[in-house]
């Protein structure tokens, strides 16, 4: 009623004034009432706001508190794997240099066992060119000691001869001397007797000469001296071809022993190349299978370190989406 001028008011009647008064208060109480629910309302949705707020940053705790859980269980685990992937290496690398010490200790064993058979192929072959030379030296001294033998036992036979020749010879002459002696001084001899001597003469000559005739000296003596010369020569020679036949024996046993040198060091070098290209290719498995664990454990960080960042992306995200209630 307030609400109307007083010129309205005075143009109205008393029952459109009561019945405009009535609705007026009917108005007023449900302006009143809408008031009070709306008051109420408001109530009532502060208190959810307070205790959504109230309820959301407990969520949020807790999730704060699940994240702080899951990054350090992530760490733990990451870490555990670390260690776990340390002892894998350090086990790998001890197995490694165990391997290695092993294989080392084999190559000295075969080293070793390869000198000692190069040393026994060496003694073997010296001993057996020794004991070749040796042989060859005592046939060779025995053949010389018999040349030497059968050349003194000639030559002096030879001279046994001359001089028993010699000594027949001036004996014969002695004798014929004195017979020519005996038979110029009895010169009343007959021819016969001094026949029969010299036919005696020269049948004793024949017998030491083995019913050879009677050479002159000089021609004897000189074939004597010849057949000494040619008997010398052919001791020289025979000297000379078994010197060749030593110095023939023992290059070759040299160049056998030369042969067979190379022969072991060419095998020698062969094991230690296929010894050298088999240790490296263990080393290149080791080195790959360690690259491929190391990629294999950065792909695994990475796709944790991914997870991880997509969890707090979806967190943050999350938390940007929470409503916020602003009251003036």
């Amino acid at each position: 009623m307030n609400r109307l001028d007083e010129g309205v008011r005075a143009t109205l009647s008393k029952t459109i004034l009561d019945k405009l008064q009535l609705v007026f208060t009917d108005m007023a109480e449900e302006e009143k009432t809408k008031q009070q629910v709306m008051r109420v309302t408001l109530e009532k949705l502060m208190e959810d706001t307070k205790e959504l707020e109230a309820s959301m940053e407990i969520e949020k705790e807790n999730w704060e508190r699940e994240r702080e859980n899951l990054v350090e269980s992530a760490d733990a685990a990451r870490h555990e794997e670390w260690i776990k992937k340390r002892d894998d290496v350090s086990r790998m690398q001890f197995r490694l240099n165990m391997a290695m010490e092993d294989r080392e200790k084999e190559r000295e064993k075969r080293l070793a066992v390869e000198r000692e058979h190069k040393h026994i192929l060496s003694r073997l072959a010296v001993t057996a060119e020794d004991k070749t030379m040796a042989e060859e030296s005592e046939q060779a001294t025995k053949d010389a000691a018999t040349w030497e033998r059968l050349s003194r036992e000639r030559e002096n036979g030879t001279l046994s001869m001359v001089l028993a020749a010699a000594a027949a010879k001036q004996r014969l002459l002695k004798e014929l001397k004195a017979k020519t002696q005996k038979w110029m001084g009895a010169q009343n001899m007959a021819t016969e007797e001094v026949n029969r001597s010299q036919e005696k003469l020269l049948d004793n000559w024949r017998k030491l000469q083995d019913g050879k005739p009677c050479p002159n000296d000089d021609l004897q003596v000189h074939e004597h001296t010849m057949e000494m010369k040619g008997i010398l020569l052919q001791n020289q020679t025979l000297l000379g071809k078994i010197a060749m036949k030593f110095g023939k024996r023992r290059e070759s046993l040299m160049a056998e022993f030369v042969k067979k040198e190379e022969e072991l060091m060419a095998a020698e070098l062969k094991k230690r190349r296929k010894l050298e290209e088999k240790m490296r290719k263990e080393l290149e498995k080791i080195q790959k299978a360690e690259l491929k664990e190391q990629k294999r454990r950065e792909a695994k960080m990475k796709k944790e370190d991914e997870k991880l960042a997509k969890k707090k992306a979806a967190e943050d995200g999350t938390e940007n989406r929470q409503p916020r209630f602003c009251f003036w």
